[in-house]
């Protein structure tokens, strides 16, 4: 969300805009596949970025002094992904 208030108005309507919009398109089969196989691949990017993330983040607690707490919170993490 922008910072200033009449960013975040212009924001607010262009977003109910694409909302109205987007109420008004007929979802057909294919129309409904092609969405879900979109959400379905940034769904796993964004998975696949956080285990990176995941990642640099477990390997930097190994060679340097982290508290239990935010190995803890690692561990508990990488069970969801």
């Amino acid at each position: 969300m922008p910072s200033g208030l009449y960013a975040q108005e212009k924001a607010c309507k262009q977003e109910e805009k694409l909302l109205s919009r987007l109420q008004a398109v007929d979802l057909d089969t294919s129309l409904m596949e092609v969405l879900r196989r979109q959400a379905d691949l940034l769904l796993k990017g964004m998975i696949d970025e956080s285990r990176l993330i995941l990642n640099t983040l477990s390997q930097n607690s190994k060679s340097k002094n982290v508290s239990p707490q935010v190995k803890y919170f690692l561990v508990e993490v990488e069970c969801y992904l």
